[in-house]
């Protein structure tokens, strides 16, 4: 098994950060659990 992790970061017209962490757990089928 494994994990995947993704992150996107972004700033609103209102000028307010936003930051996105996601994660998946990929088992060895790579099939995402």
């Amino acid at each position: 098994s494994r994990f995947s992790a993704t992150m996107d970061m972004w700033t609103s017209n209102q000028n307010k950060s936003y930051m996105c962490v996601t994660l998946h757990w990929i088992d060895d089928n790579w099939c995402i659990q």
